[in-house]
């Protein structure tokens, strides 16, 4: 039971966490034969599973479908999951193979998706299933795509429990430990929130007693130099094991940041950084509107370092938080996708290898596999 994930990263994390999270669950549930075909450069997460993965030649997403489609005529998958972005020409051939595809949905920004489904509706009709994990969407999608699709619970890389973080990071029971985590995406956008992040240090130290603040840089190239208080690390592969040891957290406010936090209930403040489709905006201010955490519109020092004090010194403000919490029930949808997709791999359906009839009886694939060298 072959299953091929496409999991194509700008310069973060997000879509190889959530898919290396399905890809364990899978595993875990049913043993499936998993491949990745990624051009992230943090590949811990399928080392440590023991997944093999295809590296993506340096070219921006979606200009990737000739590497995908030699990768797929190699490998020859039954199930192909493709995290929010996919390539068009490997989709098609993928398609006419007999290869089922998933596509993962999360929310966007407003008129993104029903531009994208107007657009291209020929191609989104060649997914047999879309798996839909963040609300908003479900009364954007038109019949066509709602009929084909099931409706989960956030992916979430859970905890690996593991009871090394608390000494990794050496954190002592009576710390107040502030974890700052960068997100991916465009260095430009996240300079001024990281400069302020910078700033609400200096404002806190030695205003609190037993302070600690955790910088998860990720791919940024910004300079938070370690000193005492402060320790600095690339990324964190167990992120929900890390936040249990958190008071509170800042963060942009991007999907897998935001339900992490959520799951592990601690307190954020969020800063979001707009992007061309990603509604970070409207995560955060959900998130405030919840009473759990707080939204800046912009990053500001001084407006940070307040808020982390209030937080730390009144325990009203910590108790009003605490109870908006009991009201969040976060249960992650890993499980319901793992399932969904076992089932198409173990439906009967022949895969065929190029040079052999087409579902549709046509010749597209064939002149397609011709035009970039795959041997019948």
């Amino acid at each position: 039971m072959k299953a091929l994930f496409y999991s194509i990263n700008g310069i973060g994390l997000g879509h190889l966490s959530r898919t290396s999270a399905i890809a364990k669950q899978m595993i875990d549930d049913g043993g499936a034969d998993i491949k990745f075909f990624t051009k992230s450069d943090f590949n811990l997460f399928l080392e440590d599973m023991g997944v093999p993965f295809v590296k993506s030649p340096p070219v921006g997403i979606g200009d990737d479908s000739e590497a995908f489609i030699h990768l797929v005529n190699e490998y020859l998958p039954k199930v192909i999951i493709y995290d929010n972005f996919f390539p068009h020409g490997g989709l098609l051939y993928a398609n006419s193979r007999g290869i089922r595809n998933v596509l993962i949905l999360r929310n966007k920004k407003k008129g993104f998706i029903e531009k994208e489904l107007s657009d291209y509706g020929d191609v989104y009709a060649k997914f047999d299933l879309f798996v839909v994990t963040e609300d908003g969407l479900k009364d954007r999608l038109p019949e066509s795509v709602l009929e084909r699709s099931i409706f989960t619970g956030p992916i979430i890389r859970e905890s690996v429990r593991d009871n090394n973080v608390a000494k990794r990071y050496g954190i002592k029971e009576d710390d107040f430990v502030v974890c700052f985590t960068c997100g991916g995406g465009s260095n430009s956008k996240r300079l001024p929130v990281f400069n302020a992040v910078k700033g609400a240090w200096e404002e806190l130290k030695g205003k609190i007693d037993g302070l600690k603040f955790i910088v998860l840089r990720g791919p940024f190239s910004g300079d938070f130099p370690e000193s005492e208080g402060i320790i600095v690390k690339e990324f964190e592969k167990d992120m929900t094991g890390l936040l249990a040891h958190c008071d509170i957290v800042i963060s942009h406010a991007g999907y897998n940041t935001v339900n992490e936090i959520i799951l592990s209930k601690k307190p954020s403040i969020l800063i979001p950084v707009d992007s061309k489709d990603d509604c970070q905006l409207d995560r955060a201010m959900n998130v405030e509107k919840t009473g759990i955490g707080w939204c800046l519109k912009e990053p500001d020092s001084k407006h940070i370092a307040s808020l982390v004090k209030e937080f730390h010194d009144k325990p009203r403000v910590r108790e009003g938080i605490r109870k908006a919490f009991e009201s969040i029930n976060v249960v992650p949808g890993n499980k319901e996708v793992s399932d969904a997709i076992l089932r198409l791999l173990k439906e009967e359906r022949d895969v065929l290898k190029l040079g052999k009839s087409c579902n549709n009886n046509c010749v597209c694939c064939e002149e397609l596999g011709n035009k970039i060298g795959i041997e019948k």
